[in-house]
């Protein structure tokens, strides 16, 4: 069984954007729409574009969608004082879980047979990401590209309230 690893940069220094990496070539991106009410951003992957957005404004789900509007997966969050997540997906569901007092901002991919990977900050106070998968098959690009914005969608709202 091998790891899979991914590294997420920011694509300039001032900007909402974020190159997904497999051995530092470009595989994806993340752009965060800044003007929306609503969470929106646009994930992209060699071969299609998603929308990934908050279903309502004041809600905690989120959605992933093709252009023409086909539910790719839904977030839904399991609680109101944690930042946990459902994600499903083609009958598949994962949970993304923010491990408490981590410094690195860490949060953990499990499925049905335990904990499969992990997204986290590169080191304190960086806006690099890491992620990894030591599953045999990891979730499909944009699925982890998902899962990535919602991890950016907590870092950008806890950094706003604190």
């Amino acid at each position: 069984m091998g790891v899979v690893k991914l590294e997420v940069v920011p694509a300039g220094v001032f900007t909402t954007a974020y190159d997904v990496l497999s051995d530092g070539l470009p595989r994806g991106r993340i752009e965060h729409r800044i003007p929306s009410l609503r969470d929106e951003a646009v994930i992209s992957t060699p071969d299609r574009t998603f929308t990934a957005r908050r279903e309502r404004v004041f809600r905690a789900g989120a959605v992933l969608e093709s252009p023409e509007g086909v539910l790719r997966a839904r977030a839904e969050r399991e609680g109101v004082w944690r930042e946990d997540y459902r994600i499903r997906f083609e009958g598949t569901t994962f949970s993304l879980r923010q491990k408490r007092m981590s410094w690195r901002g860490l949060f953990l991919i499990s499925d049905e047979s335990g904990e499969i990977g992990s997204i986290r900050l590169e080191r304190l106070f960086s806006r690099r990401m890491v992620v990894e998968f030591t599953a045999d098959a990891p979730p499909p690009l944009e699925i982890t590209e998902f899962l990535v914005w919602i991890v950016l969608m907590v870092h950008r709202r806890e950094a706003s309230s604190g």
